[in-house]
Order: structure tokens, then sequence, then C-alpha cells
């Protein structure tokens, strides 16, 4: 398998970024080839046609831009979606009219924080009342501020036909059935942090997964348009649900101002002690309840009806977001490069996991098998051995849940567990270690 660095990445968020990814559009096709291509594993093409219904959720048209722009009366072109894709809002309606200031400015999104910049507005898309049924577009704000009393001309050219909405998908199998899903959207067009940071740090995740010789759990990549495709996937694939120990959505990871790690709705989930053991190990991570600071395919996956523990990686806020501003260029590679590094942290823990039982009715004699810490001279580490061999190790605790009860590295507690184990002390218990990870079903 072929190397995939950071800046082929960065080279494939270049090629598609500017692209028409919104929910169908044929555009969609030549991305998910591009992953393929570019990661060099085989990817599963899911599609959903137009007007199916799934769960409630209606599959739209393929929408796609044939020609769109704003002149003045002068025949002066004003912007256009060669300028920039977020010029016209997605499944706008076609149209060709000549209209008034007064006329044109409420079919007119801006964005005040960045007056430069063209806004987006996804409500024509994600609505299902307005998509198809109007039109509008987007201006800096600067621009329309400067807009004089005038008669304008919009000129939209659209190609809208019955399609298929695709949810791309790559799958790594492993030892056991259960499957840890990671999800991404490749939507939200001329846009790199939001939605597509996220689909190239699981790219190299997957990359590097790939090419470990064994797993011990399965791991499946979904890249969709954001939310319905989730709950088209999941009313498609219920049965999928069960083998699922959880799903790690992730966007917004290129640049941002804080990272987050946003829990699981319940919040008491293994797939929260996952996280938890992530946070201690790496510096500046900060953990969310599940229904703050913004939602998406998790939302989807952990509601009470599906009920998947989900986690979410995000670096956020940052000032560009839903702008033009959120350009490739903006990318810091040390960040994907954390991201990734998270992720397959979360993965290493889940693979090394276990729990793990003593095969004495009493505690072990320390000293014997020079595992002994004295307590006055080494007090830290005296009361870490002493707390899990007589406190926690109870047979029926893995090893992450030790390491946030003892509020320390799974490193650390992982070690002094392979000592003991050497020492014929200790046995695991891999029955136990699968019924935890195994979701409870609420529904």
């Amino acid at each position: 398998m072929n190397d995939l660095s950071y800046d082929k990445l960065i080279e494939f968020a270049k090629r598609n970024y500017l692209k028409n990814r919104t929910i169908v559009s044929r555009d969609i096709y030549s991305i998910i080839e591009d992953i393929e291509d570019t990661t060099g594993l085989s990817v599963k093409y899911n599609k959903y046609p137009t007007g199916k219904e799934y769960g409630t959720w209606i599959i739209p048209p393929s929408w796609n831009v044939i020609e769109a722009w704003l002149k003045n009366s002068k025949g002066e072109k004003i912007a256009s979606y060669d300028d920039h894709p977020l010029f016209l809002c997605p499944y706008s309606k076609a149209t060709h009219c000549k209209l008034s200031k007064k006329d044109l400015l409420p079919h007119v999104f801006s964005e005040p924080k960045r007056p430069d910049a063209f806004g987006y507005n996804w409500r024509y898309a994600s609505d299902a009342n307005l998509r198809l049924k109007d039109w509008g577009i987007s201006l800096p704000t600067n621009v329309v501020k400067q807009l004089p009393e005038d008669t304008y001309e919009i000129f939209i050219e659209t190609d809208v036909e019955d399609s298929e909405m695709i949810i791309g998908e790559i799958c790594l199998n492993g030892d056991n059935e259960e499957e840890l899903v990671f999800l991404a959207d490749y939507c939200h067009p001329g846009q790199m942090n939001d939605s597509f940071s996220g689909l190239i740090m699981f790219m190299k995740v997957m990359h590097t997964l790939a090419q470990r010789q064994s797993r011990r759990f399965t791991y499946r990549f979904l890249f969709m348009p954001e939310t319905i495709g989730s709950a088209v996937y999941i009313s498609n694939n219920p049965n999928c649900l069960k083998k699922m120990i959880g799903t790690i959505f992730s966007e917004m990871v290129g640049w941002g101002d804080q990272w987050y790690i946003k829990m699981t709705r319940r919040g008491n989930t293994y797939m929260d002690t996952l996280a938890k053991n992530c946070i201690n190990a790496f510096e500046g991570i900060q953990s969310s309840e599940f229904y703050s600071i913004y939602g998406n395919d998790e939302l989807m996956f952990d509601s009470v009806q599906a009920s998947v523990p989900s986690l979410s990686v995000q670096k956020y806020p940052f000032e560009e977001y839903h702008t033009s501003d959120d350009i490739v260029e903006k990318v810091k590679q040390n960040n994907i490069k954390k991201a990734h590094d998270m992720i397959c942290y979360l993965v290493d823990t889940l693979e090394k996991d276990n729990i793990y039982k003593f095969m004495h009715h009493v505690p072990f004699w320390m000293t014997r098998f020079n595992l002994y810490s004295d307590g006055i001279h080494e007090p830290e580490d005296f009361s870490f051995k002493f707390d899990l061999v007589y406190r926690y190790l109870d047979g029926n605790t893995s090893v992450a849940e030790l390491a946030t009860k003892l509020n320390t590295s799974f490193e650390k507690v992982q070690n002094f567990i392979e000592q003991m184990y050497e020492h014929h002390l200790i046995k695991e218990k891999d029955d136990k270690y699968l019924k935890l990870i195994k979701r409870e079903r609420l529904v």
C-alpha cells in the first residue's frame, strides 16, 4: 500500500473542496472516486434513489449548476458561481429575471461577521419546504452595502435530475464482528475546515489501520451528506446498529480555538471511558456534554431511537465558519495529525483493553514478585498499586475503566497489569469484556 502523507491529503482537498458538495450532485461521484484512489482502499457505494423515503427522510434530486450570476443594469457582473460556489444557495431553483434592489435583497444572504466573504446559506438544501421552490444567493456584506438603487439581472441555470444519494463506506474487518464506526461529511460546498477536515483525517486513520497485520475489532468509515446521510443509513441498515460499539464523528480539526471531545448522550458508556482516557493522554483537550457546542451526525446515531453511543472530536470555534474564508490554505497539518493520533489512541485503547480477574482468593504478596512500592519513599506509586489491587481490580472492570477510576494513564495501568499477568497472578476475562462493549439496547 502506498504511503498517504499529509501533503497528499491536502492535495486531495484542493482538488475537491470547491466542487458542488451538496446532498446529491454529479460531483459527488468524482470526490468518492478520489477518496478510493488517494487511500488505496476499496470503497462501497451505498446508493439511495431520488424520491425514496427512509424513516421520513426523502432523497432529493441531483442538483447541478451550469451557470449563475448577478449583473447590474450596465451588464457588469457583481458576483457569480465562478467566483465561489457559496454565491448560489444549494437547491435554488432556476430563474432568469430583472428586479429592483428592493425585490432582490430578500433573496440575498450575507454574513456580517465576515463582511468580505460569501456566507453559507444551507436552508434551501435542508428545508424540504424550500428546496427547489425559491432561489437565493450570497454576497459579501460589504458588497451588499454598496449596492445602489438599480435594476438587477439574476441568472440561474441548473440541471436537476433524478439520481442517487451516495454514502461511501470503507470497512476493515477484524477478528470480531463488533465494530467502531467513523463518521464524516463530504457536504458544505466551498468549505474546508467544516466537514472536509474530518473527512481527510479519517482517510488517514483508515489508511493507518489498514496497514496493521491484525485487528481485534472491525472498523467502518461512512462519509455522506450531513444528517440526512446518517438518517438514511440507519433506516436502511437497522441490523448494523446491533454490532456497533459506538461511533465517532469529526469535523473542524484543521484549525480553531479549542480541542473538544463531545461525550455521548448518556455520558456513562464505554465510549465515554475511552474518551476520558484519550483526554488524559493528550494536552489541551476538553470534554463537553452531548448537546453542547453543536450537533451533527452523532445526534442521529446516539438518538434515543438508534441509541449508539457516539463521540465527536473537533477544534471549535473558528472565525471562518460557514463562509468562503474557510479555505484549504488555513489548514494546519499538525492539527490533522493530532486528531488522527487522538482517534488512533481511542482505537488502541479499545484494542488493548480487557478485563482481568485475580487467580487467588487473597491479594498477592507484592514483595515476592518485586511489585511492591514503599509507602514512605514512593507514596504515589504505593497508593496507585494499593488501590488497584485492593479496591478496583474486581474482575468486572476493564483496564480503561480502572485508569479513569485511578485518574491515571491507560499505559500505566496496562503496564502493571502485564507484570501481574506475567507472574500468573491474574487471568483474562474476554467474555466479560465483550459484554462490556456491547451496548444495552434501550429500544
